[in-house]
């Protein structure tokens, strides 16, 4: 048997079936969650879409904290790594990360990379590479605009520097080794 209204003192704007509930004017909750079931989420299907668009459901939501891996791509020497933390936000197919890492080097060779990022990272659409806010002391080639490259299908981060057109090696080789990475990443899984 299936209501088609609910009337009582402020219920006049309810209209429920045995698969649906429907509420006008709003919905206010006074305590509590609202939960979905897995593989379900917002609706966002009453907007306008833009060409292109692939879904307006928003479906996951989730924050947290990870261990980054920081390393060298050819070898990392006498590398240690005092600091290595990590905050995120995934956001539907978008996450969001910071890292904070303190260490201390003198015969790593190779670009600086961070791993262990909490997702996979994407590989479609091909050569999608990562957005990055970065802060970083005591390497070699500081001059330049710092660039991250994200590497498909792992949980690896690139680190290079951009210089009159090209990309080299983000290298530490200062003298007493130490050196600090901050950087803000959002890649697509």
């Amino acid at each position: 048997m299936a209501l088609t209204k609910v009337i009582g003192a402020g219920a006049e704007g309810l209209t429920l079936s045995s698969t649906s509930l429907t509420v006008a004017n709003g919905l206010t909750l006074t305590d509590g969650d609202i939960a979905l079931a897995s593989g379900h989420g917002l609706s966002f299907a009453a907007d306008s879409s833009a060409s292109g668009m692939a879904s307006e459901l928003l479906d996951d939501y989730e924050e947290g904290t990870f261990t980054p891996a920081p390393n060298f791509s050819t070898s990392n020497g006498d590398a240690s790594f005092g600091t290595a933390v990590g905050q995120y936000t995934k956001v539907g197919n978008m996450v969001y990360a910071s890292v904070y890492i303190v260490g201390s080097e003198s015969n790593a060779s190779g670009h600086f990379k961070i791993g262990s990022f909490p997702f996979t990272i994407s590989n479609s659409p091909t050569n999608y590479y990562t957005a990055a806010a970065l802060y970083y002391n005591s390497f070699a080639n500081m001059t330049g605009t710092p660039v991250a490259i994200t590497i498909p299908n792992t949980t690896d981060v690139a680190f290079y520097v951009g210089n009159n057109g090209g990309i080299s090696n983000l290298t530490e080789t200062h003298t007493d080794g130490n050196f600090t990475v901050i950087a803000t990443v959002s890649y697509k899984i």
